[in-house]
């Protein structure tokens, strides 16, 4: 009887601890942000542990151009990386930037929080 009770506990802590176990998800983070000859370069790394759909992400342009707009991201596998190139046709230098990662929430991510970048080109 007391090896029964040990089997029964064992096989309820097994169980518990595979339910446990978070199930695997992408990760997108914003990688590179490049501007050059009009030209914006997005890099996306997908650094979780399944592919990531294909999405949108989020470019917006400060002063003096002052624009945002969404573009067409492909899907990307698990520990890939991706490029978004977008021809915005004007001069960039000294613009600041903020890149937003997934801006619809179509993925699922393991961390929804790191999606995003600014700076100035």
């Amino acid at each position: 009887m007391k090896y029964r009770l040990a089997f029964l506990a064992f096989c309820a802590a097994m169980s518990i601890a595979a339910a446990a176990a978070p199930p695997p998800r992408p990760d997108l983070i914003v990688g590179a942000v490049v501007a050059s000859n009009g030209i914006v370069t997005i890099r996306v790394h997908n650094q979780g542990n399944a592919p990531a759909a294909a999405c949108k992400v989020n470019l917006s342009l400060g002063t003096p151009i002052g624009t945002a707009h969404s573009y067409d991201q492909p899907a990307i596998p698990a520990g890939q990386w991706r490029s978004v190139t977008i021809h915005v046709n004007k001069p960039l230098a000294g613009v600041h930037y903020t890149v937003r990662d997934d801006v619809t929430h179509i993925v699922t991510e393991s961390n929804e929080t790191n999606n995003a970048r600014a700076g100035n080109f």
